[in-house]
């Protein structure tokens, strides 16, 4: 914190600089966001969240028609319960040689395709069903039931619990604020002030507006405060 006091001084004893804004501001975004698609084209047979729509990981976001594939399924599920019978029954009469080792070697590879074909087929299955990966909120939802979809994103899914600001400083603060230091910064919506945990330093200077950028963290777990809403460092 002192070294965070420490910059703050330098910055406000500088002279202001047309290149860089006064205050200097920045934007808190969520600490994750994540366009949600299909790994597979299809039809959608439903979405389950609307827009603002909390979510748990594992949630069920949108199903695909997936009668096809359970068909398929159906038919690797049956395919691989005779060969496998046909390799048990084989294996039994080896032991009393009335089968060759050659015999029982082609059932044992036929039964390991028939598992495989089944292990696709259920694959399948489950990319009908799309999940949420993490916990969040969704922010958008760009599909409805009856759409022909192909690889492309559905929703989107943001994790507000933390948020995350960039932060422009002037060139001379560079080696003033490393990782771990806590910057204040005043949320201009809601008039709150908010702690910024420093988590990555930019490790160069951009020559054009002679600065670079720090990422800060925000705690968010009460969700306060709205992501994509501007704040500034307090000096």
């Amino acid at each position: 914190m002192k070294k965070a006091f420490a910059l703050l001084l330098m910055l406000a004893a500088q002279p202001a600089r047309a290149e860089l804004p006064e205050p200097l501001t920045c934007l808190l975004r969520p600490d994750r966001s994540s366009d949600i698609g299909a790994e597979t084209g299809g039809i959608v047979a439903s979405v389950a969240v609307k827009r603002s729509d909390s979510v748990a990981r594992g949630d069920l976001l949108v199903q695909l028609d997936d009668r096809l594939a359970r068909a398929d399924l159906a038919r690797a599920t049956i395919a691989r319960d005779i060969t496998g019978d046909k390799l048990s029954r084989a294996e039994a009469v080896t032991a009393g040689r009335g089968i060759s080792a050659e015999e029982v070697a082609t059932l044992r590879a036929d039964a390991a395709m028939a598992e495989a074909d089944f292990r696709r087929a259920e694959l399948m299955v489950e990319r009908a069903r799309i999940l949420a990966p993490f916990d969040g909120t969704v922010a958008e939802v760009g599909t409805e039931a009856g759409q022909l979809i192909n690889v492309q994103p559905l929703l989107r899914l943001i994790d507000t619990r933390k948020l995350r600001a960039e932060i422009v400083l002037p060139a001379e603060a560079f080696g003033q604020v490393t990782p771990g230091d806590v910057l204040p910064l005043a949320v201009e919506l809601t008039g709150s002030h908010v702690a910024g945990r420093v988590l990555t330093i930019d490790a160069y200077i951009d020559p054009n507006s002679n600065s670079f950028s720090v990422i800060a963290e925000i705690d968010n777990a009460t969700g306060a405060i709205p992501a994509g809403v501007s704040c500034s460092l307090m000096r």
